[in-house]
């Protein structure tokens, strides 16, 4: 067992680490999520960014945002 600390900067460090394969994915913090459109992949923010991603992860602990949308 190891505290989420742990997992969280494990998960960065795999998907924003320069020692993979591919691009380095870049973190975004303090962006809620207002809504998700999941047929175009588009998911609308709070402070009005809009962003559109082939995968959606909703990752904001046992309150998540998208925790209302099927998929």
């Amino acid at each position: 067992m190891f505290h989420k600390v742990d997992m969280h900067a494990m998960l960065m460090s795999a998907a924003c680490g320069e020692g993979g394969d591919g691009i380095p994915a870049k973190l975004e913090v303090n962006h809620r999520c207002t809504s998700v459109d999941v047929e175009s992949g588009e998911i609308v923010f709070g402070n009005g960014v809009k962003k559109t991603h082939d995968l959606i992860t909703g990752a904001d602990g046992i309150g998540v945002s998208l925790r209302s949308y099927t998929f």
